[in-house]
């Protein structure tokens, strides 16, 4: 099973994601992943593509807010400065964050991304002598050039999965998909992962065939008790932000608790945080000393090529969350 690191959250500068990820290539990480939310999803990566030689780098995960084009040439150059490092982890993200931010419907999510994920392998085939058209009933895409000619190698494409539809649709059209941070493990393998294998079987093929990221929350301290209340931060940040948290607070039959966290956390997050239950954070989470987070990452083992973990940020100074980053990548040395 690969190894990867989250290396975004509040408060962190580029230079520290730059400094992060260093820190993962000399300790062995195979990849470092950026999530679009705090800041861009391709800037961080290509300071620290220019900054190390051998790890892998990929957006968990890039919102689907670009134009094509612009997807296109943005993935591509980081591709070209990378040496072919670059993994696209591509999602919707939270529907309010479309409405509101970008002025994006989010009519047909499946729809505009299945056309948004076929359009961009078409865009990345086009040259001077052969422009592409895409006519779909999400996008159009007419006569696109691409003046560098065709991309050679094309970064594989992995889709955020929560919620069944993308899960299925992901195992039909991409080339894996990147677990959300609040699937659990018992919920990934009984729940969503079993939908992403019809999807995968009604393209023609198996779900062995795809890339699985697994995201846990990992929190690592001196002390099993500090890891889980550095874990439960995160949780809450999810429980407040994304709405898709209900399908997983239920299967643990937690749904009450974590709609009153949710309720609570506009008015006061710290409340929220407080309002997350022990038993939810450790089903949710990976946390503790370094060698119970050791043992524990390997409930990934099996079902996941890969874990990209993701240090606590929310709510926490900026201290505490670069030691995180610190914690992480000390305790999986190899």
């Amino acid at each position: 099973m690969k190894l990867g690191l989250q290396v975004n959250g509040e408060q962190v500068s580029i230079a520290e994601i730059v400094a992060f990820g260093k820190a993962a290539e000399a300790a062995g990480f195979d990849t470092v992943w950026s999530g679009e939310a705090w800041r861009d999803g391709f800037v961080p990566l290509a300071a620290v593509a220019a900054a190390t030689s051998r790890i892998g780098l990929g957006t968990n995960i890039a919102q689907w807010t670009r134009s094509l084009p612009n997807l296109d040439l943005a993935t591509g150059d980081l591709q070209e400065l990378s040496g072919g490092r670059f993994t696209l982890g591509l999602g919707p993200m939270p529907k309010e964050w479309n409405e509101e931010w970008h002025g994006i419907s989010y009519e047909q999510p499946l729809r505009r991304m299945r056309e948004y994920v076929t359009a961009l392998r078409l865009l990345r085939t086009a040259s001077l002598a052969n422009p592409v058209t895409f006519a779909g009933e999400v996008f159009t895409i007419r006569n696109y050039i691409r003046f560098n000619g065709p991309l050679e190698a094309p970064p594989p494409t992995l889709l955020a999965v929560t919620r069944f539809g993308m899960a299925r649709l992901a195992g039909e059209i991409a080339d894996g998909v990147t677990l959300n941070s609040i699937i659990s493990n018992e919920y990934a393998r009984e729940v969503v992962l079993p939908v992403v294998d019809e999807g995968a079987r009604a393209g023609g093929r198996s779900i062995a065939d795809l890339h699985i990221v697994g995201s846990p929350i990992t929190a690592v301290a001196e002390t099993t008790e500090r890891a889980r209340d550095l874990a439960r931060h995160q949780l809450a940040f999810y429980a407040g932000v994304v709405p898709y948290i209900d399908g997983v607070a239920r299967f643990y039959g937690r749904y009450d608790e974590v709609m009153t966290a949710k309720a609570a956390f506009w008015r006061n997050p710290l409340e929220a945080v407080a309002l997350i239950p022990d038993d939810l954070v450790e089903k949710m989470t990976v946390y503790g000393t370094p060698d119970e987070v050791r043992d524990k990452i390997r409930r990934f083992e099996g079902y996941c090529d890969e874990v990209s973990l993701v240090t606590p940020s929310f709510m926490l100074d900026h201290g505490a969350i670069r030691e995180g980053h610190e914690a992480i990548i000390d305790a999986f040395r190899r």
